[in-house]
């Protein structure tokens, strides 16, 4: 049986939030080639052993990039301290309207 819920203190990914829309404001103004060249390089670091929290905020960034681009749609600052929080194993729970 599951024990009772825990709340999880979002602050510390809030700073990670700041980090991910500051290297977003820098990436937007690249082109679609500059974007998929920042993509591969992520990759390549992937493949070559960079831990996913090295890598954290610039996967974030570009995923939220090309989803504005893509599907017009840009992530809502919560969906993103969501993803961080799941991207450490936590079960996140969004309240109805926080674009889940």
């Amino acid at each position: 049986m599951l024990g009772d819920p825990v709340i999880l203190d979002l602050s510390p990914y809030r700073a990670r939030l700041e980090r991910v829309a500051r290297r977003g404001e820098a990436i937007a103004g690249a082109s679609d080639e500059e974007l998929q060249d920042l993509s591969t390089a992520l990759r390549r670091r992937a493949r070559d052993g960079a831990s996913s929290d090295d890598l954290e905020i610039e996967a974030f960034s570009l995923v939220r990039e090309a989803s504005r681009r893509t599907l017009g749609l840009w992530p809502f600052d919560e969906q993103v301290l969501a993803g961080l929080a799941m991207r450490e194993g936590h079960l996140v729970e969004m309240q109805t309207g926080e674009g889940k």
